[in-house]
């Protein structure tokens, strides 16, 4: 396609190209020295206009931004699944975004097959398709075609055959379908996508988490600079990159394991942090596309077990057997009792749907001499603030045994209260309330703790001991190793079920 026929963004794109494409395709200048600063510029500009879950989920968008611009060195292109539990968790504005950075953006919503081989068969282009959900959803008529031209995309020389028109009659034609391709929808992708494909689950934002307000005009002229950065050092790094064979995870399965290759190819040949971040990413982000549904249940059930924690008073956790479940079955203006036949909601499904949430999974509640698995305010609370309106429990618990106070992690090595409480919020939305009496915040409290993170982020400039992040604050344990905030969840979790 001509350049004049593009954004301007992607004319910047097509001119930096033909800079160097009548040279020998390498600029050893530009892959030495820029590789690291391009991927920390993309981090930090996807960081300010979307909340991501994990600092992972922008490492692996960086690097995925970069492979649509080398494509031409890979031959396995991952599926990028944007996915989220509900709407208005900024899965479009990522994809405004993607369009202002990955390589001959095509953006569609509810595609047919035919035009988007056709497209694709024209010139190389980077498919954004957004709205998925209404493509893959449960309720969506069937797409085969569709899904079947997805999945052949994800290899190089895999193409469809149609007939074509020939004089007087017709002819087999094979089109290319090899592309980048990134999926947006709420819900899952059918396995088939899904097993192709790096999902990064988005979650709604809280009031406590800003971001910069998108404009693509104002936003345009900056993203052109950094995409023109970007085309210079992906073209001028093919060579390099396609000749590449980067070490990959063990624990990763064979079919990760081919989409994760270019991107670490990418992270290697940029050096400095980034090969471990790009490794520490595949690890966390892998087999986190499945088990959510998209059809409301999930919200229903998140809004029902809320209202069970505020009938019972209980700040703590509840017993899924002997009280979670009962104080669900027992609702008259919800169905969980009419479930199974009327023999009601179970464990198993209670956990199915709320799994979608990060973090909420079952956890072994503390309540006298009496160990039973259940569901912690720690878990549910962050997200009872994210998706629903309405009262939270009247006093919220975070703590992972009853009785226990929050603890500064950094100084006493503890972990059993990694994940620090939303301050809960005045009617006008601005003063936070105290929680337990332990943990009453002021504003005179708030600049010291501020000042206080601060300071540790510059004391524990390490990375991560486990994972190697160095871009979420780190918790000193007590044998003197530093850990990000994910790596603490994982070992408490490995601590309860003991």
């Amino acid at each position: 396609m001509a350049p004049s026929t593009l954004s301007g963004v992607q004319a910047a794109i097509a001119d930096a190209r033909e800079k160097i494409a009548g040279g020998d395709g390498i600029l050893p200048t530009a892959v030495e020295l820029k590789g690291p600063e391009l991927l920390a510029a993309l981090v930090s500009f996807l960081r300010r206009y979307v909340i991501f879950a994990n600092p992972h989920q922008a490492v692996a968008i960086a690097l995925w931004i970069v492979h649509s611009h080398a494509i031409d060195a890979a031959e396995v292109s991952p599926r990028l699944h944007i996915r989220s539990p509900e709407r208005r968790c900024g899965k479009s504005r990522l994809m405004d975004i993607l369009d202002l950075l990955v390589a001959a953006p095509l953006t569609v919503m509810n595609v047919t097959e035919a035009a988007l081989f056709r497209t694709i068969a024209e010139s190389p282009r980077t498919l954004l398709h957004d709205e998925v959900d209404a493509v893959f959803g449960q309720k969506a008529p069937e797409h085969e075609g569709l899904r079947a031209l997805i999945n052949a995309g994800h290899q190089r020389g895999r193409t469809v055959a149609r007939m074509v028109p020939k004089g007087r009659g017709f002819e087999t034609r094979e089109f290319p379908s090899f592309a980048a391709t990134a999926l947006a929808g709420i819900g899952d992708l059918p396995h088939t996508v899904a097993d192709r494909a790096i999902a990064i689950r988005l979650e709604r934002k809280l009031r406590s988490e800003p971001v910069e307000r998108f404009r693509r005009r104002v936003v345009a002229p900056e993203a052109e600079k950094l995409a023109e950065q970007l085309a210079l050092w992906a073209v001028g790094a093919v060579k390099v990159l396609g000749d590449a064979w980067p070490d990959l995870p063990e624990e990763l399965d064979d079919r990760a394991a081919d989409g994760w290759e270019p991107l670490l190819a990418i992270a290697d040949l940029a050096g400095g942090p980034w090969p471990e971040r790009a490794r520490a990413a595949a690890l966390a982000l892998n087999g986190a596309g499945h088990e959510v549904d998209d059809d409301g249940i999930a919200l229903q059930l998140l809004s029902s077990v809320r209202d069970v924690f505020i009938a019972k008073e209980e700040t703590h956790g509840l017993w899924t057997k002997d009280e979670l479940l009962p104080g669900l079955l027992a609702m008259d203006d919800a169905p969980w009792g009419a479930w199974n036949k009327g023999k009601g909601l179970s464990a198993h499904q209670l956990g199915k749907h709320l799994r979608q949430y990060e973090g909420v999974l079952p956890q072994t509640v503390h309540k006298g001499d009496r160990h039973l698995k259940g569901y912690l305010v720690r878990d549910l609370g962050p997200h009872w603030e994210r998706y629903l309106n309405g009262p939270r429990p009247p006093v919220p618990g975070f703590s992972t045994c009853e009785g226990a106070t929050p603890c500064d992690t950094r100084e006493s090595g503890r972990f059993d209260n990694v994940r620090p409480p939303l301050p809960a919020r005045s009617e006008n939305g601005q003063d936070p309330l105290p929680d337990n009496g332990s943990h009453v915040r002021t504003d005179e409290n708030a600049e010291q703790e501020a000042e206080a993170e601060t300071e540790v982020e510059l004391d524990l400039a390490e990375r991560c001991a486990d994972c190697g992040s160095t871009d979420v604050y780190l918790h000193r344990h007590d044998d003197g190793a530093a850990l990000c905030r994910p790596c603490v969840h994982t070992l408490t979790d490995q601590k309860e079920n003991r």
